[in-house]
């Protein structure tokens, strides 16, 4: 990780908070005063967005994989 490059990190680290970001922003604008409850709003997709972005990084590293082993 300290070899990576600094460029590259940026970017990867903006994708990556980009839509969790979005979201909070998004559930504040829309709760208003009540910003204090975003949390019980969210909870419930909490767990299933994880999940997919699990999936699809276990689904990166299988196709890296598979890819090399054809080379």
């Amino acid at each position: 990780m300290a070899k990576m490059n600094v460029l590259k990190f940026s970017v990867f680290t903006f994708l990556a908070m980009l839509p969790v970001t979005s979201l909070y922003v998004y559930l504040g604008y829309k709760l208003g005063s009540q910003w204090e409850h975003v949390d019980e709003v969210i909870k419930p997709y909490i767990i299933p967005t994880a999940a997919v972005f699990i999936l699809a990084f276990g689904f990166y590293v299988l196709l890296k994989r598979f890819r090399s082993r054809q080379a």
